[in-house]
């Protein structure tokens, strides 16, 4: 009161700082949510989900359970990698945890030896895919998109500031392709082994030491790897009487691609898809605002080559939204509390006063969250949005009883020192039981703790500043600027009742004490309203909306995972891809739509924003359009902005036992039943043995007398029908893998590997078939395991009453 001056310079100080500190927070959708989580991959490529299983994970996950602090393992092993996933308990330092995940790969012994090495990797929730980006031309072939991609496209977006990765979806690496010609072969007697081996000899640059010359010391190397592709032609193979074999005798040599395993279409033409994935903590508006400048750069240039870059998916759009929504929430609940102070103080200058508490608070809240590491997210803005009505609590208790005191008749600094110096107790004791509410939520360590973490400090940064506020602002406000007060009359004063619906007031007092003196007029009366009031609240529990964890939100962006018929290969895939994407392609509310076909089946369709608000629609249309596509299941729902995949609820149902085989009986069962109950969208199962196979049973003893190992006999194979990389091929910086393979053409039936001939040691041609025995049956595709025992994982979307079900 005595040092206004001083008390401006502070506001104001706290109003820059808090401005300042607000441009310093990182922009993202949600909160950073460090779950404890650790996964381990290792790649063993080519080898079926069994094998995995025996080879790969369970060394590996028998010796992590050791790992200390750790509350549950559960691995997956399918074809061609092993992945575990490793839970800690909350709280765990996951950088020694980490430590000791390595600690204890490190002592696997006797793990295949085309096993890759193994990558760990401990993501937040806040390092996925924050944009998606199409790459697309109608003349240039999606491999060469790819190629630009890669070393154009990619090299420039991830040296952006907030880049973590970029990953790139459809097209194909290139790959040096030596065909073999299997008749040239046989008519030499030449085995695969001797034409690895010749590879793998002849490519290769090797150390020689060093050599001293005088006061200087050189080193020496032998340089023998392939510069040209000619040089790979010109290996020899074999010496023989009549001349050297070179490996073009025998092999064609192929500048290629590796096999197509993945399609991407974006609005029904070829692409490949860029996913950009953002670092932890980095600021997503920043981050796009880096990659749109880049994007704008290269269409300029590529629109020479007839290649666009098209943002299929932007997260930043999403954020400005939500931002956007929350701010206009802001202002409206600014004016509104406002507006209300107005009606009730019935004083211009008294409501100005108090609404100074708004801002203020608000703003030197930023100073706090940005001090602890918060980020600007809409549960870190629904806090704020919560605030604004509870800051001006305790500003209305001080400047109320400085208005009585100076009604009194009092001066109006004395009116405002006392007023405030009588209330300052009990608005402390009023913040502190506000905060014993939310500040518990700050301790706890668990998901729902890091998500609300945010709310929680928002409100009670503010609520605290609105204390600091109200003893300090608020006083020298009044003294200043409240002035005498007289008791409300005059033509003025009538006015300004019927304009803040003073009359009103007098109607609701009247009616208010006319109910009591009824009520304490009889015992029955009471009885009566009691039962009247414990009704009303039994019927508004029915109005209540259906309880969930999380909204969905609303974002434009509907997900569809498709289920194919077991052992489609990706040609059919891509058939039925396009089916669905025909007929998507035609639904009036689509903005955009990509389609992922081949290892995994994904659609995307991005809506026009005039229907975000409500997507059900649009889902039901699609799921009408693909329901009559034979041997397609497909399970589509609206992206949530607090989900990783999609803004359905999910359970998972864990079915545990020894027999994947007895586990299978009962599962599919068990899948029918859930499938029929209303509300379920979509009940699938992780495991599936459905999908065909052909086993190779290798006659132990008659090979062991030949000389042949099961080893030898399984690459012969392996290479012939599905390839092996034997070496690399370095061109312009890049590695590109030599791949040796069988002719496909000559490989079209299972008949044709009998016939494939293997080389004893003396150089003896057998005929495959003579040893082995081929069986057809079926393979699993992949297998869940928990804590070492087997189980399945089934998905539910969009039923949280199918807990009370499955519990019946």
């Amino acid at each position: 009161i005595r040092r206004p001056t001083s008390i401006v310079v502070v506001v104001l100080l706290v109003v820059i700082f808090g401005v300042l500190s607000l441009s310093r927070m990182p922009i993202q959708m949600r909160p950073t949510i460090d779950r404890p989580q650790i996964s381990v991959q290792v790649d063993y490529p080519g080898v079926a989900p069994p094998e995995i299983e025996t080879q790969v994970t369970t060394p590996i996950e028998q010796r992590l359970n050791t790992v200390q602090n750790l509350t549950r393992i559960t691995s997956r092993s399918q074809t061609g990698s092993s992945r575990i996933f490793l839970e800690f308990e909350w709280g765990v330092n996951k950088d020694l945890a980490g430590l000791d995940v390595l600690k204890k790969l490190n002592q696997v012994r006797n793990l295949p030896e085309d096993t890759e090495s193994p990558i760990i990797t401990a993501a937040t929730s806040d390092e996925r895919a924050i944009s998606y980006i199409a790459v697309r031309s109608p003349v240039v072939g999606v491999n060469t998109l790819y190629e630009v991609a890669e070393d154009m496209i990619v090299p420039m977006i991830e040296r952006l500031e907030g880049v973590g990765r970029v990953q790139i979806y459809g097209g194909r690496e290139r790959e040096i392709q030596v065909v073999l010609d299997y008749e040239a072969m046989t008519s030499r007697g030449i085995s695969i082994a001797q034409i690895r081996t010749a590879i793998g000899n002849e490519n290769r640059n090797a150390r020689g030491g060093y050599i001293d010359e005088g006061k200087r010391r050189v080193m020496v190397r032998t340089l023998g790897q392939f510069e040209r592709l000619e040089d790979l032609e010109n290996v020899i193979v074999d010496q023989r009487p009549t001349g050297p074999v070179y490996l073009r005798d025998i092999a064609r040599i192929d500048d290629s691609f590796v096999e197509l395993r993945t399609t991407v279409r974006e609005s029904g033409q070829p692409a490949v898809v860029l996913a950009i994935v953002k670092r932890s903590g980095a600021n997503t508006i920043q981050v796009m605002e880096g990659v749109d400048g880049v994007l704008e750069g290269l269409n300029e240039e590529m629109a020479l080559k007839n290649i666009a870059l098209v943002k299929a998916i932007d997260e930043s759009d999403y954020i400005w939204d939500s931002i956007d929504q929350v701010v206009s929430n802001l202002q409206i609940g600014g004016v509104l509390a406002c507006v209300i102070l107005l009606l009730f103080l019935r004083n211009f200058v008294s409501t100005a006063i108090i609404s100074f508490a708004i801002p203020v608070s608000l703003v030197a809240t930023f100073i706090f969250l940005q001090s602890v590491g918060s980020s600007l997210n809409i549960i870190t803005l629904a806090g704020l949005a919560f605030a604004v009505g509870m800051v001006v609590d305790n500003a209305i208790v001080v400047l109320e009883n400085i208005y009585r005191h100076a009604e009194m008749g009092e001066k109006k600094e004395r009116a405002a020192f006392m007023g405030a110096e009588q209330v300052w107790g009990a608005i402390l004791a009023s913040t502190l039981t506000t905060l014993a509410v939310f500040l518990p939520i700050i301790f706890v360590k668990e998901e729902v703790g890091q998500l609300f973490r945010d709310i929680a400090l928002s409100i009670s940064f503010a609520i605290v500043m609105s204390l600091v506020v109200s003893i300090t602002l608020i006083p020298m406000l009044a003294s200043k600027w409240l002035g005498g007060v007289q008791k409300r009359e005059g033509q003025h004063h009538r006015v300004l009742d019927v304009l803040t619906f003073t009359w009103l007031g007098g109607i609701v007092s009247r009616f208010f004490l006319g109910s009591v003196r009824w009520l304490f007029k009889g015992v029955g009366r009471k009885v009566v309203f009691v039962l009247v009031i414990l009704g009303l609240f039994g019927a508004s529990m029915n109005l209540l909306p259906p309880a969930e964890y999380l909204p969905i939100g609303s974002m434009n962006t509907i997900r569809g995972g498709m289920r194919l018929p077991p052992g489609s290969n990706v040609d059919q895939a891509n058939y039925l891809m396009r089916q669905v994407e025909s007929r998507f392609m035609a639904i009036e509310e689509r903005k955009n739509l990509f389609v992922i076909s081949g290892l995994f089946n994904l659609v995307f369709l991005v809506c026009k924003d005039e229907y975000k608000s409500n997507l059900k629609p649009v889902i039901a249309k699609m799921r009408n359009l693909v329901k009559d596509i034979p041997g397609v299941r497909i399970g589509i729902s609206q992206m949530g902005i607090f989900s990783r995949s999609s803004g359905g609820k999910t359970v998972v149902l864990q079915v545990r036992g020894k027999d994947l085989n007895e586990i299978q009986k009962h599962v599919t069962v068990l899948e029918d039943k859930l499938n029929s109950i209303n509300g379920v969208l979509d009940a699938n199962t992780s495991l599936d043995i459905r999908n065909p196979e052909y086993r190779i049973q290798i006659d132990r003893e008659r090979a062991a007398r030949l000389g042949l190992s099961v080893r030898s006999v399984a690459e012969t194979v392996e290479t012939l029908v599905g390839g092996k990389s034997v070496s690399l091929y370095r061109s312009g910086g890049d590695e590109v893998p030599i791949t040796l393979r069988g002719n496909p053409d000559a490989f079209h039936d299972v008949e044709n590997i009998r016939e494939i001939l293997v080389y004893t040691p003396s150089g003896t041609p057998v005929r495959l078939g003579s040893l082995i025995q081929i069986d057809e049956g079926f393979i699993i595709s992949w297998s869940c395991f928990l804590h070492g025992g087997t189980g399945l994982a089934y998905g539910f979307v969009d039923s949280l009453y199918l807990l009370r079900l499955l519990t019946k």
